[in-house]
């Protein structure tokens, strides 16, 4: 009802576990520019499988991790090894938002497998900031073509480059159970090259009777080495299909404050 309310048929609020359907509380936990974290990341751990425990241990009464911040702790692939042994003890965790670290491409994967193999149904990801590159995104994508819960996912400030970000776009676009609307690329190294993969996504979407996330998806670009001359022109998308039959599509990239449609 609230969903309907809300106006938000897929919204990440109430799309979640069939935990969340239960009389419990849920609860976020945050740790910000501590950047002495790396030297204690195993006690760190241990203090969230403990707390973890207990909330589930209370059953549908107690407490369950929802949200889990750990922003701008330059967490390294060593302390993350320890930290995300924890996960498994947050069911319910549907935000994880790992923004300004100093994760690699090793951590993308582990965090791949955590997108579809972990108990949780992670809807928010935030990855920006990080030494994300292009053997990163190669295995966030692999996550990304198989997942079915995701709705925001931002990379931001890692230089993934166009073919990093075709390469997310293919994902999205051969996942026919996709939920991402929200996909965030500020600062990454893109060209225009990556506006005219987007936009062929779409024309190539909007030609398919078959449903695609693509069509809903929103882009950030913000900060990237676009033109607006040629992408004004690139982003005319025909949206008729093989019968003449005009076909809506409700994607749109975002560039500084302005929303081109």
């Amino acid at each position: 009802a609230l969903e309907l309310l809300l106006g938000r048929r897929h919204s990440r609020l109430f799309v979640m576990n069939d935990i969340f359907e239960k009389p419990v509380r849920f609860i976020a936990i945050c740790l910000a520019n501590c950047t002495q974290l790396n030297d204690y990341a195993g006690e760190f751990a241990a203090i969230l499988i403990s707390f973890a425990e207990q909330c589930m241990s209370n059953g549908s009464k107690g407490f369950s991790i929802a949200e889990l911040a750990l922003r701008g702790n330059y967490i390294n692939s060593q302390s993350f090894t320890e930290i995300v042994s924890s996960f498994e003890f947050m069911p319910a965790l549907v935000t994880l938002d790992l923004s300004n670290n100093c994760l690699g491409s090793t951590d993308l994967g582990t965090l791949s497998k955590l997108l579809n193999g972990g108990p949780q149904r992670l809807q928010r990801l935030v990855l920006a900031g990080n030494n994300i590159g292009f053997e990163g995104v190669s295995r966030l994508a692999e996550g990304v073509k198989r997942n079915k819960y995701l709705f925001f996912l931002d990379i931001g400030c890692n230089n993934i480059g166009d073919s990093g970000f075709a390469l997310l776009i293919s994902a999205i676009q051969s996942n026919p159970l996709s939920r991402l609307r929200w996909l965030g690329v500020d600062n990454c190294g893109l060209t225009n090259a990556a506006v005219v993969s987007f936009t062929t996504s779409l024309r190539e979407c909007c030609g398919s009777h078959r449903p695609n996330a693509v069509l809903r998806l929103v882009v950030s670009m913000m900060g990237n080495q676009l033109y607006n001359k040629d992408i004004l022109r690139e982003i005319k998308i025909d949206r008729q299909d093989s019968h003449g039959t005009s076909k809506s599509s409700n994607s749109f990239i975002r560039l500084a404050d302005q929303l081109i449609f």
